[in-house]
């Protein structure tokens, strides 16, 4: 199974419960993806990733936008 969580206005309405779901998917063998529209700068990423992780969320990938100016070259 494979699913995909996005940050803002679901991870963050209800941390508990997408942690739960997170942890269960991934001990069943499942992959967990989260996505987010914030734009991906090294800043940017870390700050995510502290917060994901604060969450108390597991995951196998975090996929952010890219930086406009990089996603016009």
């Amino acid at each position: 199974m494979k699913v995909c969580f996005d940050i803002d206005g679901t991870i963050t309405e209800r941390p508990e419960f997408f942690s739960l779901l997170s942890r269960a998917v991934r001990k069943s063998g499942g992959k967990v993806f989260v996505v987010t529209s914030r734009t991906r700068s090294a800043e940017n990423m870390e700050a995510t990733k502290r917060e994901v992780n604060d969450c108390g969320i597991e995951y196998d990938e975090l996929h952010m936008l890219e930086d406009r100016a990089e996603a016009e070259r």
